[in-house]
């Protein structure tokens, strides 16, 4: 017998086995309600620190900047609604956090982590981010906030305004004439 139970996110479960296998196993399922009650749940925390960084940097809930629920919080507070605005909180959570910036694995584990739609490559993300001037490659794929990306990611300030491009309309009253003669 085969039983797979795919949940939303990451999370699924597969069984294979016979019926005295899987009474054990539903058994242990059962129990897991009251030992994830009594043990808490995981803190995914820092993600994955890396050896980067102390590990400190604690925000004004004493919380870790890179704790999932604070980074959702923060996006929320800021308006962070594309991957490029979200990897610019990112990059700053990991400054505020020790590191010396974000990875494109940091960035997947906080996706992940929150069940968010990762874009299909981290590459250009954190390109795109660059281009717009939130984001400054520090060396190996690790990206910091520049300090327009620092003031968006602490909600000091939006993106920059762009407004369309203006079309400029030449006054042929005011432009010299073209004299057709003798081509000298």
């Amino acid at each position: 017998m085969k039983i797979t139970i795919e949940l939303p996110g990451p999370v699924g479960l597969t069984f294979e086995g016979d019926v005295d296998e899987f009474e054990r196993f539903s058994g242990f399922v059962s129990e897991l309600p009251e030992l994830i009650g009594e043990i808490g749940p995981a803190s995914v925390g820092e993600l994955g620190d890396g050896g980067a960084g102390d590990g400190g940097g604690d925000d004004e809930n004493g919380s870790s900047p890179l704790d999932p629920a604070t980074l959702q919080a923060r996006f929320s507070r800021v308006g962070a609604s594309t991957d490029i605005e979200r990897v610019t909180v990112i990059a700053q959570a990991a400054v505020e956090n020790g590191r010396e910036g974000a990875d494109f694995a940091l960035a997947d584990k906080i996706y992940i982590a929150l069940a968010l739609a990762k874009p299909a490559r981290w590459k250009v993300t954190f390109g795109n981010a660059r281009t717009r001037g939130y984001l400054q490659n520090v060396g190996r794929g690790v990206y910091k906030p520049t300090v327009p990306g620092e003031n968006y990611a602490r909600g000091l300030g939006g993106p920059p305004k762009r407004r369309p491009a203006q079309r400029t309309v030449a006054a042929t009253a005011s432009a010299p004439a073209l004299e057709s003669g003798d081509g000298a």
